[in-house]
C-alpha cells in the first residue's frame, strides 16, 4: 500500500466539524487504512486573499491502494459533499484537500479536464500552514525533490537567513524584481496584519556570507543568480530556492538543472514569465515562511 500524505484547509464554516466528517470518511473507505490526523493549526490567509477569517489547517496521513489519479478523484469527491466551490485561487473555501506526497513518486498528468495532479504538490515545502500540522504526523516522510524530510524542511525555515535565490535568465529574473520594487511589495496582503513589517532588499553578492542577511523582524534578501560561480556559494544557506520549470527542462540552462538537482530545502517553481504573476507567488511564499503566519 502506498504511504500518502494529504493537506486539510478551512475557513468557512464549522472546520473542526469538517474536518471529523472528513476523518470518518477515510476511515470508512474499503480500500484507505492506517488513517492518522493531526491537531487543526489555526492559520493567516496568505497570497492577495480577501478572506477575512484565518484557517483551519491539518494533515491526513493514510495507507492506501487507490492509485494516485483514483485518490485525487475521491479527494474532490469529498470537497464536492462539503460544497467546496473553486473560484477564486488564495480564496475562502469550506473544504480544500491537496495531496502532499504519495510514497516517493514525482508525477505530473491532466486528470478530469481542468485538474492537473503534481505530486509532491508544488507549494508544499516552503507553507508552514502545511508543515506544521504535517510534523506531527508524518516527520519522517521524504520529499523526493527537495532532498528532505517533512521535519528537516520545517527546521530549515527556522534555522536558514530570510535569503531567496532567484535561479534563471538575467532578463527574467530582472523583470520578477521590477515588478516586486514597482509596487514595494504591496504584495500577497503583505501590508496587512497578515505579514506586518514584511521587507525587501535585493543584492546580487559575489561572494555569500549568511550574516549579510538581516537575521531580525520579516526583511528577505532577494538574491539574482544566473551563473553556477554565484550559486555555489549560496547554496547550503538561502531558505527558498525560486526557479522557473521550462529552465529545468531546457539544455542552454545547464546550471539551473544543476542548482535545482543539488538544493536540498524549500523550492518554488514558477511557470509564468509575466513579471507581476511570478512576483506574487514569491510575495506569497515569503509570507507563507514567517513564524507569524501559524497563529496556534
Amino acid at each position: 500500500m502506498a504511504d500518502c500524505l494529504i493537506s486539510f484547509g478551512s475557513n468557512q464554516g464549522d472546520g473542526g466539524q469538517a474536518f471529523v466528517g472528513i476523518g470518518d470518511a477515510f476511515r470508512s473507505h474499503p480500500r484507505i487504512g492506517d488513517v492518522r490526523t493531526s491537531n487543526l493549526f489555526s492559520t493567516r490567509p496568505i497570497g492577495g486573499t480577501d478572506s477575512p477569517a484565518n484557517y483551519l489547517n491539518a494533515a491526513i496521513r493514510i495507507s492506501t491502494v487507490l492509485d494516485p489519479p483514483e485518490l485525487l478523484r475521491w479527494l474532490l469527491t469529498i470537497e464536492r459533499q462539503w460544497e467546496r466551490v473553486r473560484t477564486k485561487r488564495w480564496g475562502p473555501r469550506s473544504v480544500d484537500l491537496d495531496l502532499l506526497l504519495y510514497d516517493r513518486e514525482f508525477f505530473r498528468q491532466p486528470i478530469d479536464g481542468d485538474n492537473v495532479l503534481v505530486v509532491p504538490h508544488p507549494r508544499m515545502t516552503f507553507r508552514r500552514f502545511v508543515l506544521t500540522p504535517a510534523v506531527e504526523i508524518a516527520e519522517e516522510m521524504f520529499h523526493p525533490l527537495a532532498g528532505a524530510t517533512i521535519g528537516e524542511l520545517l527546521k530549515h525555515l527556522d534555522r536558514t537567513a530570510n535569503g531567496i535565490a532567484l535561479v534563471g535568465d538575467p532578463l527574467r529574473t530582472q523583470a520578477v524584481l521590477d515588478a516586486i520594487e514597482s509596487q514595494r511589495i504591496a504584495l500577497a496582503d503583505c501590508s496587512t496584519d497578515n505579514a506586518a513589517g514584511l521587507e525587501y532588499s535585493f543584492e546580487v553578492p559575489s561572494v555569500f556570507v549568511p550574516f549579510e542577511f538581516p537575521s531580525t523582524g520579516h526583511r528577505f534578501a532577494i538574491l539574482l543568480v544566473d551563473s553556477a560561480e554565484k550559486w555555489s556559494p549560496l547554496r547550503r544557506d538561502i531558505k527558498l530556492l525560486v526557479y522557473w520549470r521550462r529552465d529545468v527542462e531546457s539544455s542552454g540552462t545547464d546550471f539551473v538543472r544543476g542548482a535545482v538537482g543539488e538544493f536540498v530545502g524549500p523550492r518554488l517553481e514558477l511557470e509564468t514569465d509575466e513579471g507581476r504573476a511570478a512576483a506574487d507567488e514569491i510575495a506569497a511564499a515569503m509570507a507563507a515562511m514567517l513564524p507569524s503566519s501559524v497563529v496556534e
